[in-house]
């Protein structure tokens, strides 16, 4: 078992002891969807299943005691009566032995696949989230739109009672604040769907949505080589641990399948006194072989079947990395290219606020029309909606690189909140 792992465990069993509260951090949310999550408590059902597989294997190689009593009455007046004590125990059975490596492979895996549970908890919560964040920020874009419009259009209409504005002035300017109305009513369903998503996980309803921190500060990956990131995947992410388990369980399968070639040997040892009065008592030891050498080509398709699943395993895992590998370059590459693509963002957001600015100073003057006015005002307001959505991406590919490294862990969650207010 891995340090990631128990440690990840750890945090499972505390979390029972936190108080339901509503969540308004990421630490918060992901502490209350550990008792709510169904596919999580799935998981966590499916490891306490499974970590009794080492004790179920063993079993085969302790003693068993049996015993069985008969109590006869007939026509004389003699009772029969009689009992008998049998213990057995196994020497060697190939089969039962590959099924003790089967299940120690498959506990192994059980601790990982709930490890992988709980990562994958974890970039849920952040992903569903930063999806109310993203919401909430584009529903307030929205709703400042609608109200700058607004004022637009009270400027549009005692310019045009002044005679200085057209119709057509006042006609755009309508349509401009009924379409971004109609986004507006759009945005807020978009919101209450990303809460509801959020609710899923949790079971709880908190209407506290963060806002971005205004010093939204870049960082690059640590360290910042993308070569050292990939050795991290390959050596560290669960994912592929809990498939090269998958393996090892497949492997131990054909093993098992193959003790159908092999004797069992065990040791038999029986006692049963006679009557009357239990006056003789017999002991009988016996050494026991059982060997099925014939059984109509059983065995051979069951290790044909094994061995099918084995190389099913292989391609899992072969799988599990591929897709590890492609989502830790996509993280990467989001994080590094993200810290320059932000910065342009936040410039282009500023630009075209200035540019807003000029442009409404130049219609007033007269030498800008209201359609260059209403279209400046949409640049504005489409690069704010891109800046939102460029530190959600960024945010979220955070997280991601750290899930596929193995490293995400709830002090991932604390830094992410850094950049929420």
């Amino acid at each position: 078992m891995t340090m990631t792992s128990k440690k990840l465990i750890a945090v499972c069993v505390l979390s029972v002891c936190i108080p339901s509260v509503f969540g308004t951090t990421l630490l918060d949310t992901y502490h209350q969807s550990l008792t709510h999550d169904s596919q999580y408590l799935q998981a966590q059902a499916e490891y306490l299943s499974e970590k009794e597989a080492t004790r179920a294997a063993w079993s085969a190689f302790f003693p068993r005691i049996s015993g069985n009593g008969n109590l006869v009455s007939n026509h004389t007046d003699n009772d029969i009566d009689s009992f008998a004590v049998n213990g057995t125990q196994t020497i060697f059975n190939w089969a039962a032995i590959k099924r003790v490596s089967k299940a120690q492979a498959q506990v192994r895996k059980a601790v990982l696949d709930l490890s992988v549970a709980q990562q994958d908890l974890m970039q849920r919560v952040v992903d569903r989230y930063l999806n109310v964040v993203r919401t909430h920020e584009i529903y307030l874009l929205t709703s400042e739109q609608v109200r700058s419009v607004a004022k637009q259009m009270e400027a549009v209409k005692e310019r045009y009672r002044l005679h200085h504005a057209t119709i057509t002035d006042l006609d755009r300017v309508r349509a401009s604040y009924d379409l971004y109305r109609s986004q507006k009513v759009t945005s807020k369903i978009q919101l209450d769907n990303a809460r509801q998503q959020l609710i899923e996980l949790t079971g709880q309803l908190s209407n506290i949505t963060p806002r971005f921190n205004s010093k939204f500060k870049l960082l690059y990956p640590s360290p910042n080589q993308l070569s050292v990131w990939i050795d991290k995947v390959t050596n560290q992410n669960l994912a592929i641990q809990a498939a090269s388990e998958g393996v090892a369980v497949a492997k131990a399968q054909i093993g098992e399948s193959r003790g159908g070639y092999f004797p069992n040997i065990g040791a038999r040892a029986s006692y049963y006194p006679t009557e009357p009065e239990y006056a003789d008592e017999h002991f009988l030891y016996e050494l026991t072989v059982d060997y099925d050498g014939f059984q109509g080509g059983a065995i051979n398709a069951d290790v044909a079947s094994s061995m099918a699943l084995y190389q099913k395993a292989q391609a899992d895992r072969n799988g599990v990395y591929n897709n590890a590998i492609v989502l830790a370059n996509s993280a990467f590459s989001s994080i590094v290219s993200g810290v320059d693509q932000l910065k342009a963002e936040k410039r282009a957001v500023d630009s075209n606020q200035s540019a807003l600015n000029n442009t409404w100073e130049g219609y007033n003057a007269g030498n800008q029309t209201l359609m260059d006015v209403l279209d400046q005002q949409t640049n504005l307001f489409n690069a704010k909606i891109q800046y939102v959505a460029g530190r959600i991406q960024y945010l979220t590919a955070t997280s991601l690189l750290d899930q596929q490294a193995g490293t995400l862990k709830p002090e991932t969650l604390e830094h992410l909140q850094s950049w929420l207010n």
